[in-house]
């Protein structure tokens, strides 16, 4: 996983040196391939970024389970666990032994390849606060970190549970997958959306979290655009059109509230993990 999260993080430093080069040609006055682009919405090479950043954003669902589900499984399923614990030493100790070295050694390697990303997307947007912006959210930055360290958790959980070490990857997964669509799914759920200033600047709109739009209809009633619809299918009686959301500079509060509720949920999935071990059989 070091060598997976040293490439990304290699990747990451090579675009982000060649998009600084290329938006310093165009603040130059020189012509570069980007510069339209970084006219009208303020990015420059947006599709590259969005794939590297794309790849970045599953680094530590990946290395959380292939790191995390076989630390104990492995131990539990060639019986070097119960030969261990016949020793008088401790279980907790024990686990802390084998777990800790790794899952700080993998996230090392995610921060890495974590900071890479946010001086990439602090780089394709020169505008935009890397730190207050919903563009490309929880893809990039600590909270990889943060999310590896959860499922890392989840896959010590399974090991202990299942004490094999396939079982153990599979279910692993299966957590990390669920928490992967939960994530994405609850992103608006932190804070209330709020109605959305209208912005004429070509890339002022960048950052910006769109949750839904609303119209207002003659009586003054906010709608959704789906049920305005249905009562009027011309929409000549609506007023005006609303779009509500969170503004970038929203951003870090939701983090901060995600990163509290993960490390929360970690340590509650880690706090089970030790009841269930001190309790298991060795084998």
């Amino acid at each position: 996983m070091a060598a997976i999260s040293i490439g990304l993080a290699g990747l990451c430093g090579w675009l982000t040196f060649d998009i600084s080069a290329g938006v310093a040609a165009c603040d130059a006055g020189r012509s570069s391939p980007g510069c339209t682009e970084l006219e009208t919405s303020g990015t420059f090479r947006s599709q590259d970024v969005v794939k590297v950043i794309g790849l970045l954003g599953f680094l530590p669902f990946v290395a959380g389970t292939l790191l995390g589900a076989p630390l104990v499984a492995r131990e539990i399923e060639l019986r070097t666990a119960s030969v261990s614990w016949t020793l008088s030493v401790s279980r907790l100790r024990w686990l802390v032994a084998i777990a800790a070295p790794v899952i700080g050694v993998g996230a090392l390697s995610v921060a890495l390849a974590a900071a890479a990303g946010l001086l990439l997307v602090a780089a394709y947007a020169p505008a935009m606060d890397p730190w207050r912006t919903f563009e490309h959210f929880g893809l990039y930055g600590p909270v990889l970190v943060v999310r590896y360290v959860a499922v890392a958790a989840i896959g010590v959980l399974a090991g202990i549970s299942l004490g094999r070490t396939l079982p153990a990857l599979i279910a692993s997964a299966s957590g990390a997958l669920a928490l992967f669509f939960v994530l994405n799914a609850t992103t608006t759920l932190w804070l209330p959306p709020a109605e959305l200033p209208t912005v004429d600047e070509p890339g002022a709109t960048l950052g910006r979290l769109f949750v839904r739009q609303m119209v207002r209809m003659p009586d003054g009633q906010l709608l959704p655009f789906e049920e305005a619809l249905a009562i009027d299918p011309e929409l000549d009686g609506v007023l005006e059109s609303i779009e509500f959301g969170l503004t970038a500079d929203r951003a870090l509060d939701v983090t901060i509230r995600e990163d509290a509720a993960l490390l929360a949920g970690a340590a509650i999935v880690t706090g089970a993990g030790i009841v269930l071990l001190r309790r298991r059989r060795p084998y």
